[in-house]
């Protein structure tokens, strides 16, 4: 199983539409603790 970690120093940096490409182009789960 392969794992993908998005981090970023900072707001307002796009984190979240990264992370939302990410999954939708791996068919992937996403996790936000």
């Amino acid at each position: 199983m392969r794992r993908i970690f998005v981090a970023g120093i900072g707001t307002n940096v796009g984190k979240t539409v990264v992370s939302a490409v990410l999954v939708e182009a791996l068919k992937a789960d996403y996790f936000k603790p």
